[in-house]
């Protein structure tokens, strides 16, 4: 759907996607490149988004333009300092609280009141977003958040015709949230769950200890290969000579 109206075009011609792939990535089976073109694609749309957003106050709540401008200039000045204490300091000021609160109802304004267009557009926006929550709830292991973004993504489905996911997913839905009445032992497990991808100390040595392993069985293995070849190169050339 999105492909046929601008972002095939977009992701060929800016270098993203190569025109010979581009109709694999749409179809979802290469799914590395995929994530990457939609990261960069919502990344560009919230950009002009938030230009839209500057020209919007000004019009419309000029009171807040010295507001806005100050928590743009507090953005700004995390990315020379990353860190979780200056975002956490971020979010918590007032100013960017209610610039945020301001935002919100701009982005709401788009979806109801800008047009067809900005409504399509602003689709997307929350279908990457959808997608983003999924895989930062797997690899968090954030159940809940895995149970909203699947419930996000049921509505689509039968917009899309995906007969089987249409048919499927909302059971697995109403499973799952009833989880914790089922099987209360699985649901506590699944609510403490942590990412599979954040390890311990002691897994991470263990780990270490096994691809160490590995490497030194792998190591014995080509030299015993380059071995037999010399091996059977000198018969070969000693039969030769005979």
């Amino acid at each position: 759907m999105f492909g046929d109206a601008g972002l095939r075009d977009v992701a060929v011609e800016s270098g993203v996607i190569a025109e010979g792939s581009i109709n694999r990535v749409l179809e979802g089976k290469q799914y590395n490149r995929a994530v990457r073109l939609h990261k960069l694609m919502y990344e560009a749309l919230m950009r002009i988004i938030w230009k839209g957003f500057q020209v919007w106050i000004e019009s419309n709540h000029p009171d807040k333009g010295p507001q806005i401008r100050s928590t743009d200039l507090k953005i700004r000045s995390i990315k020379e300092d990353v860190c979780h204490e200056t975002l956490a300091a971020a979010l918590d000021d007032d100013s960017c609280v209610q610039s945020f609160d301001m935002f919100a109802k701009y982005l709401h304004f788009l979806r109801t009141k800008h047009g067809d267009l900005a409504r399509f557009w602003m689709m997307y926006i929350d279908m990457v977003e959808t997608l983003l929550g999924l895989i930062r709830a797997d690899r968090e292991g954030d159940w809940m958040l895995h149970l909203a973004c699947v419930r996000r993504v049921i509505p689509w489905c039968f917009a899309m015709n995906k007969v089987n996911y249409a048919r499927y997913l909302p059971v697995y839905y109403a499973q799952m949230t009833q989880l914790h009445e089922t099987c209360p032992e699985l649901y506590r497990h699944s609510i403490k769950a942590t990412s599979p991808y954040s390890l311990d100390q002691e897994s991470i040595c263990q780990n270490r200890c096994l691809i160490r392993q590995q490497k030194k069985q792998s190591t014995k293995i080509r030299k015993q290969l380059e071995e037999h070849e010399v091996l059977v190169f000198d018969k070969g050339l000693c039969h030769d000579t005979i």
